[in-house]
């Protein structure tokens, strides 16, 4: 189950970082992508290191 949720995960950064329509600006995809890495850093899905 863990393994599905952190595959989800991935796909869900992926999938930000690929469709420019999903983009408004490059700012705000910063954003999204500092806020969807501090919730896998919590979930455990990533690490600092």
């Amino acid at each position: 189950m863990y393994e599905d949720r952190k595959a989800q995960a991935l796909e869900t950064w992926q999938s930000l970082m690929d469709k420019s329509e999903i983009r408004k600006t490059v700012q705000v995809q910063h954003v999204e992508l500092l806020r969807l890495a501090e919730e896998y850093l919590k979930q455990g899905f990533i690490s600092r290191e």
